[in-house]
Order: structure tokens, then C-alpha cells, then sequence
């Protein structure tokens, strides 16, 4: 329950729920640890740490993920020194915590350190890549296209998928193989365009840079062709009124994307839940269950 409360946005009642057992177990404690990591806190990470007698990997990761997210990033490169054997995913961890610091330059550095260190991974290429892209280095992008594709190494494409009636519906960026998409993409301009009181969706986002995915293919295309809108704006069209929306995406929502979608949901008067690699977010109202932290 406290790990479905963490994915959920609902860290305080997670961390209520775990205060409640006397002897908490490793389960116990990663499920607190990954509700403070979701929602960037330290200090309750740090207390729950410290209480630990004997850390799993899994632990120290998101540990030193909660700190990275809440801006504690030195603390948590300290981590990766501490803990060699787990370098490569605690300095990913500080990537994320660079994306929300909006720290472009350490986010890079740190990506040409995971580079080093495991140089076969075709996700540390698009990372390294992306982090270049938002500093509009569009030599060094290439540059680290051509070593992937000289490595024999394919990086994974974003996508978003929807079941409806037994039936899986998957999309891509600027997907236009669906029988539908001519009104998908209508009714998604409609939508984002459709007067709400919230604010417009925002258009730029250097920081989604680091991904694991190619941020610049959807650079290439209008927020209105990434996957996770075309799946959701399908939902919007195939379901009743009142329908929950359900999508997943097999990576992180781009910040125009997610501004997007909180603008589909107020628009439509529909709720979206989307679940993407760290959580669930619960769009309704043109809000999202995150607060607009992931």
C-alpha cells in the first residue's frame, strides 16, 4: 500500500503507513524510500537511511536519488564515490536531480562520466546526446549518434500505448500508421488549442534533455505528435464521457507534454492516468497528482 501511495503522489500517507510498523523490513523501507524520492525528500530520506542497519543496493540508489531530486546533488555524487560498485545508477540519479536543478553543465559532465564507465549502453549515448542537444552542441549530438551506430548499439524509441476492448493500441512520435490519425491529430489540436483557465502548455524543455530516450526526434515534431498526446487524445475520442483514460508510456513525460495534457483534461472535462518508468500521474482539472515535479 505505501508503494502504490508513493507512484499515487501521496507521499505523507505513505510515510504514515510505514511509521505504523514496529520493525520495518527491507520491503518496508524501499517503499518509503521511493515515496520521498518521487517527491523530492530529503530529509525524510536521510532519517529513514540512517535507520537501516544494513542498506540493499536498491536502497542506497534511492537514497541518493531523493537527494538528487531535491537538489542535493553534491551529497549524492558523494554517494556514487562511497558506493563504487553502484556508480553507474547513482550517477544517473544525479541526471534526474540535474533535469529538475536545471543544472545543464553538471548534467552534462556527469553523463560523460556514465559514458566512461559503461560505454556498451546504447541509453548512456542518448543521454550524453540529449544533454548536448539542450546546450544546442548539435556537432556532439551527431558525434554521439555515429559512435552508437559504429558500437552496433540501437537506442529504445518513445512510445505510448492504450488498451481498449481487448485491443492494444500503440503510437509512436508523429505516429500516422493508425486508421484514426487524421482525427486524432485534429482533435488534438482542438483540445490543446480550446480555451481553459489554467495556463498554455509550455513549448520549450532543454531540461528533458536528460532521458533515456531521443528527445530530439521529438523536437522534430509539434507536442501534438508525441506519443503519449496521440494516445491519450485517442482515449478522449474511443471511451464514454466519463471514463478514466489510462496510458503508458515507456518513458519520461516531456514538461510540454505533461503541461499538454493537464490542458487535454481541463479542455475534454476528462481524467488521464498516465504511468510512465518513476510514477503515475493523475491528470483532472487541468491538475496533475504530481504537482508538477517528476
Amino acid at each position: 500500500m505505501a508503494h502504490g501511495l508513493a507512484l499515487h503522489g501521496r507521499p505523507r500517507a505513505a510515510l504514515r503507513l510505514i511509521r505504523r510498523i514496529p520493525r520495518p523490513d527491507a520491503a518496508a523501507f524501499y517503499a518509503a524510500l521511493k515515496a520521498c524520492h518521487v517527491s523530492c525528500l530529503a530529509a525524510p530520506a536521510r532519517a529513514l537511511f540512517l535507520r537501516i542497519r544494513d542498506p540493499r543496493p536498491e536502497h542506497v540508489v534511492l537514497f541518493a536519488g531523493a537527494l538528487a531530486r531535491a537538489g542535493q546533488l553534491a551529497e549524492a555524487a558523494a554517494l556514487a564515490a562511497a558506493h563504487r560498485h553502484l556508480r553507474v545508477e547513482i550517477l544517473r540519479a544525479v541526471i534526474d536531480g540535474c533535469r529538475i536543478a536545471g543544472d545543464l553543465q553538471l548534467g552534462r559532465s556527469t553523463a560523460e562520466q556514465l559514458l566512461e564507465l559503461d560505454p556498451l549502453s546504447a541509453d548512456n549515448y542518448v543521454l550524453l546526446g540529449n544533454a548536448y542537444a539542450a546546450q544546442g552542441r548539435w556537432k556532439m549530438v551527431e558525434k554521439m549518434r555515429e559512435m552508437a551506430r559504429d558500437l552496433g548499439l540501437k537506442p529504445s524509441k518513445a512510445c505510448s500505448w492504450i488498451e481498449l476492448k481487448g485491443k492494444v493500441h500503440v503510437f509512436a512520435v508523429g505516429d500516422v500508421a493508425h486508421p484514426r490519425s487524421q482525427r486524432i491529430r485534429w482533435e488534438a489540436r482542438r483540445l490543446m488549442a480550446a480555451p481553459v483557465g489554467g495556463s498554455d502548455p509550455e513549448t520549450g524543455d532543454g531540461l528533458a534533455g536528460f532521458a533515456l530516450h531521443d528527445v530530439d526526434e521529438e523536437r522534430e515534431c509539434v507536442v501534438g505528435g508525441h506519443s503519449e498526446i496521440l494516445a491519450v487524445v485517442f482515449g478522449v475520442l474511443s471511451t464514454p464521457e466519463t471514463a478514466l483514460v489510462r496510458v503508458t508510456k515507456n518513458a519520461r513525460l516531456s514538461r510540454p507534454c505533461h503541461s499538454a495534457i493537464k490542458r487535454i483534461s481541463e479542455a475534454a472535462g476528462r481524467e488521464v492516468l498516465l504511468r510512465d518508468p518513476l510514477r503515475f500521474h493523475h491528470f483532472r482539472h487541468g491538475e496533475c497528482s504530481c504537482g508538477d515535479v517528476w
